[in-house]
Order: C-alpha cells, then sequence, then structure tokens
C-alpha cells in the first residue's frame, strides 16, 4: 500500500490532441496529493484519432507521441516549480478502456482520480456511456469529472 496519496489523471486523446490543460489548472484538484500519474488508455479504436503524422502502425512513434504531450501537461501544471510532486507517467494498451482504468485504479491503489468529460447535456449526455459516468459510477476511490469550459 502506497504511503503518498496518489492521483491518476486519466488523459484522453482529445485532451491530448488539444493541448487544452486549463481546466486542470483552474480547478484546485492537487489537494494533499503529492503523487501523480499520467495516464493514457490506448486501444485500436483510439488509434485512428492521431494526427495524419502518427503512424498508427508503429507502437514506438506512438508512444513518443503520447510521450511528449505527457511532457506539455507536465510543464502546463507544474512548470519548474521547487514543489514538484512525484510524477509517473503511463500508457495502458487495453481493448477495453473503461475496465483497464477500474482495474488500474486497483493495482495502483489511487486515492482518487481525475478524468475530463466533454460535456454533452440533455438526453445524449445523460444516456451516453462514457468513460467519466463509467468511472464515477465503478470507481473504487474519489472522482474528480472535469468538463472544459465552453468557449
Amino acid at each position: 500500500m502506497s504511503t503518498l496519496p496518489k492521483t491518476i489523471i486519466f488523459l484522453g486523446l482529445n485532451d491530448i490532441l488539444n493541448e487544452n490543460f486549463d481546466h486542470y489548472l483552474n480547478d484546485g484538484f492537487f489537494n494533499k496529493t503529492n503523487h501523480f500519474v499520467l495516464v493514457h488508455i490506448l486501444n485500436n479504436d483510439s488509434k485512428q484519432g492521431f494526427p495524419p503524422g502518427i503512424d498508427v502502425n508503429d507502437d514506438k512513434a506512438v508512444e513518443n507521441f503520447i510521450q511528449e504531450k505527457f511532457d506539455k501537461v507536465e510543464d502546463l501544471l507544474w512548470g519548474d516549480s521547487n514543489e514538484k510532486p512525484q510524477l509517473e507517467k503511463a500508457i495502458l494498451f487495453h481493448s477495453d478502456p473503461k475496465l483497464r482504468a477500474l482495474n488500474y485504479l486497483k493495482e495502483t491503489d489511487a486515492n482518487s482520480c481525475v478524468v475530463v468529460t466533454r460535456g454533452e447535456q440533455g438526453v445524449e449526455g445523460v444516456f451516453r456511456d462514457s468513460f467519466a459516468y463509467h468511472l464515477v459510477a465503478h470507481a473504487p476511490c474519489d472522482v474528480l469529472v472535469l468538463r472544459p469550459s465552453r468557449s
């Protein structure tokens, strides 16, 4: 069991591609956590959304692309701060991202997790089988759901 409070930050492909992390910075999820894990769960469906310059059949190219984006997230969240938390980065491969996320939370003994929703409203938003909703309903820890501000 980990002695440090641990927060898992799930970054979807849209979060990584848009590089819009203002919602992380403005929502104050840092609480007393001093150990963070940036996580992207990759599967064949998500590979289809990568930019044209990335060869999705080249696992190393995909991994390098995601790692570069993780580095940008780290810079945006903590910059050159002297009080950087312990930080890990993980790319998980699984055909069912929801199941993998739940198992990862259990495996890592996470205290909390952060996930971004697209913020859909109305009937589609209520009945949509979303990743964020699934985590809220089944996660073994606290879940902070962030909805990016609408421009």
